[in-house]
């Protein structure tokens, strides 16, 4: 189990940093490796982009701001300033409408545990925003695909881990009070919907359906 705190962030910012000045653009090309009998251990890619890593762009880019300035910043003509401002608005789209849409739920240990789903590496964005919303709470955000988890204790900083062997399915573990709210949160949306007026083509462009797996309101039905 790797424990990371986000104090390290900088340092990878300046580790990176450091790469590029030595013209090290390709050396995110197959970052992802496992341990040779000859190593000294795993590597793995860090970034908040889903599009880090095989293509390079994040040390390009680093070279091109090390050389001109933050000025260049404003220069949409160059690619890879183009591509910063594109990955930056999709990330900040992902992390608005996560804050939303996701859910936790009440285990038996009164423990608050969601399951996160996301295009990019936005937990860390979501637990410091729930940190901020739930503070007095003892909350896990679960990131399935990367697992990868934040917890938080009520009271105290969230604590982010990477975790393989994370895989417990909480529908075992859930309190008996969580499964009569979860009936009632489904009343409730399914109340407030009006059918006349149903456009699946629009709810899946305010509410995308990757979104849907780990919704509670959307176990009955998932269709509609």
């Amino acid at each position: 189990m790797e424990t990371i705190w986000d104090s390290h962030l900088n340092e990878k910012l300046r580790i990176l940093a450091d790469a590029a000045k030595y013209d090290a653009a390709c050396t995110s090309s197959g970052v992802d490796r496992k341990n040779g009998s000859m190593g000294t251990g795993n590597a793995v890619a860090c970034g908040i982009c889903h599009s880090f890593s095989a293509d390079g762009r994040c040390i390009s880019l680093l070279k091109i701001l090390l050389t001109n300035g933050r000025k260049v910043l404003n220069a949409m003509s160059i690619p890879e300033v183009m591509g910063l401002h594109q990955l930056s608005r999709s990330v900040s789209r992902e992390t608005q409408h996560l804050y939303g849409f996701l859910r936790f739920q009440e285990l038996q240990n009164d423990i608050l545990y969601a399951r996160l789903v996301s295009k990019h590496h936005v937990g860390m964005f979501l637990a410091e925003h729930f940190q901020d919303r739930l503070p007095m709470e003892n909350w896990v955000i679960h990131d399935v695909e990367r697992d990868e988890v934040w917890i938080h204790r009520a009271g105290e900083d969230w604590l982010y881990i990477r975790h393989p062997d994370f895989r417990q399915d909480p529908q075992m573990m859930l309190s008996s009070s969580e499964y009569a709210f979860t009936e009632w949160w489904k009343t409730f949306t399914e109340s407030v919907a009006i059918l006349e007026r149903r456009n699946p083509k629009l709810q899946m462009q305010m509410l995308p359906k990757r979104y849907w797996k780990y919704m509670p309101e959307m176990f009955t039905n998932p269709g509609r």
